[in-house]
């Protein structure tokens, strides 16, 4: 659920005071991973109750390509109180940035995610993400992989896996000083 992960996680960060927000994503031309996007925006929407800028960034699916984009958001709009990353590669590259210049998450910067990878949740990591439900996904597309090939006539169909909110120490209440 694209939409649904989008829009837990900006909704989340809404009801804790953040309006001035970046989500940082991946211009995939895939129109079904824009509803994260989307999703996170509507959820904004619904938190304040009102209209806010949409600042959306995008870079390239990699490691590298999330750490010049974090570099660009941080110089360019140092006014953000919190970034979305949107997916975990180009994430994982905007959260060593962070690491590298210091920034406390949790205080500095309020950091959310999409997806759960390993290394978002381990250690000293305790992101607030979306479980996107990444082994349901799988194993659901691996079944009806085997249901086509067994029966070539078998209908496509869409299944929508949910996702889950989990709440880490990645954000902070801005409504309090």
């Amino acid at each position: 659920d694209n939409y649904g992960s989008g829009y837990a996680l900006r909704e989340h960060l809404g009801q804790l005071g953040h309006t001035r927000v970046a989500f940082l994503g991946w211009d995939s031309g895939i129109e079904i991973l824009d509803d994260r996007r989307r999703g996170f925006w509507d959820g904004l929407a619904k938190a304040s109750g009102k209209h806010v800028e949409e600042l959306n960034f995008y870079s390239d699916f990699s490691v590298t390509g999330g750490y010049q984009l974090a570099e660009r958001v941080r110089r360019d709009h140092p006014e953000v109180t919190a970034w979305c990353l949107a997916f975990n590669v180009p994430g994982k590259g905007a959260v060593d940035f962070l690491s590298d210049r210091g920034i406390k998450l949790g205080r500095d910067l309020s950091v959310v995610m999409i997806g759960s990878p390993d290394w978002a949740t381990t250690g000293a990591n305790d992101f607030t993400v979306v479980d996107i439900s990444a082994n349901a996904q799988g194993s659901t597309a691996a079944q009806k992989l085997l249901a086509q090939l067994a029966d070539p006539r078998t209908e496509p169909s869409q299944t929508i896996t949910t996702c889950q909110l989990h709440v880490g120490s990645s954000v902070h209440d801005v409504r309090i000083l």
